[in-house]
């Protein structure tokens, strides 16, 4: 049989197949959210009924925005099932059932009682997928943080010949010897590995990645963007600037951040003077909201007076925003992916990789810009370039969404032929 078992639905009675999705994400996140409704809803498509289960650093916030049962990355808590479940689905483990209720062996250690929880977790699993996002990284936590609990599933899941699959997964900030080793074991069991750029696999075969691995287009991207709402298309036209957080990345606040906030308050007033109305839509709804009132401080108390805050809680949201507008400046990752899925033309102001490559990537790399060297005269020169060909890059956009859907079919098709290959026929 190998290594590696796969889901037998003649066995099974066509029964849904059960798969977990690992990873990082939350709400307030749309980028890592959008990941994982992709995925969901591909896959939805794909093998018809499924049947999902959230691993995430935050199981209540997964069960409440997503409709699925949940348990927490860390395995230190039993499954959350969503509101209005009917009881414990069936083949799912919840955590502490078996147990006479009283939970674990009160005198196991708590990672082992973690560990035991997240082993019962995927012996209830057909496939464990890690989904998208900068999921390499010891930035938060450290290499005991996600790099060991992606080591943790995917182990466990090896153990139990649940197969494993790596799905447009990139490297964020990994800067230990520790979390690169645990990264590197997590990916060595996976049956299936698929990254979200050539900079991110590059990396990893310097870090010691011997399995085959290969590229895809970031989920995100498989994502259809939403009807737009009844009236929206009478709105005046305007201009979206999507901020990020200084803590975003490693360092103490300094100098460069305050004039990237600078710059993006140049940009704002630059663009109401063209006569555009100016909209600030956050993809990251926790850490980016306050930015905005820092930057409208930099502004002149008119231009400020302008601006509006798009009211982003969903993927949807941002989609419906970023769509009619004439330019969208952006500093995260799925700030720009979201609005291209969405047709808009872009202008990243960031200080990231990945970034850069999606750009490039995107064949828009002369609006690129580098948050720790562009000042406002090379951002203001950027937008005005944008706005003067703002209709073929739509164009150009449009084309590109084609080629990018047809990558990330030929990927599904990969995946599922390792994992589901009588379903994937």
């Amino acid at each position: 049989m190998g290594l590696y078992a796969v889901f037998d639905f003649d066995a099974a009675m066509n029964r849904p197949p059960r798969i977990g999705l690992l990873g990082p994400y939350a709400s307030a996140n749309l980028g890592d959210t959008s990941v994982q409704v992709a995925v969901m809803d591909t896959l939805k498509e794909r093998l018809g009924p499924v049947r999902f289960l959230g691993i995430s650093t935050n199981p209540a916030d997964v069960a409440r925005t997503h409709g699925i049962s949940a348990i927490a990355l860390s395995g230190e808590q039993p499954r959350i099932d969503p509101v209005g479940a009917d009881g414990p689905e069936t083949g799912m483990a919840s955590g502490d059932e078996g147990n006479g209720g009283s939970g674990f062996s009160p005198w196991l250690p708590r990672r082992l009682d973690s560990l035991r929880r997240i082993h019962r977790t995927t012996a209830s699993l057909d496939l464990l997928i890690i989904s998208g996002s900068g999921q390499i990284d010891d930035f938060w936590g450290g290499a005991w943080g996600h790099p060991f609990r992606m080591l943790a599933w995917s182990a466990s899941a090896r153990r139990q010949r649940v197969p494993v699959a790596v799905l447009g997964v990139g490297v964020d900030e990994l800067h230990t010897r520790l979390g690169a080793w645990f990264s590197i074991r997590a990916l060595h069991f996976a049956q299936f590995r698929a990254f979200r750029d050539k900079g991110s696999l590059d990396r990893l075969l310097g870090l010691g990645l011997k399995a085959p691995s290969m590229v895809c287009p970031d989920p995100a991207f498989g994502l259809k963007p939403p009807a737009p709402l009844p009236g929206s298309g009478s709105r005046p036209p305007y201009a979206i600037v999507s901020p990020i957080a200084r803590d975003a990345w490693p360092g103490a606040e300094d100098g460069v951040y305050e004039n990237y906030l600078h710059t993006l308050a140049k940009v704002s007033e630059h663009l109401l003077e063209k006569g555009l109305d100016l909209r600030f839509a956050c993809s990251q709804t926790r850490m980016d909201v306050p930015i905005v009132e820092r930057i409208k401080k930099k502004m002149t108390a008119a231009a400020a007076g302008k601006c509006l805050l798009e009211p982003i809680v969903s993927v949807e949201d941002y989609l419906r925003a970023a769509g009619p507008a004439e330019v969208v400046i952006a500093s995260r990752l799925h700030a720009a992916i979201l609005a291209f899925v969405a047709g808009a033309p872009v202008i990243t102001l960031a200080d990231t990789r990945k970034v850069r490559v999606l750009m490039q990537d995107m064949q828009l790399q002369e609006f690129s810009l580098d948050l720790r060297a562009a000042g406002p005269e090379a951002a203001l020169a950027a937008i005005d370039a944008a706005l003067s060909r703002r209709e073929n890059i739509r164009k150009h956009i449009a084309g590109l969404q084609g080629r990018l859907r047809s990558d990330l079919a030929s990927t599904y098709d990969q995946l599922l032929a390792s994992v589901f290959p009588k379903k994937s026929q």
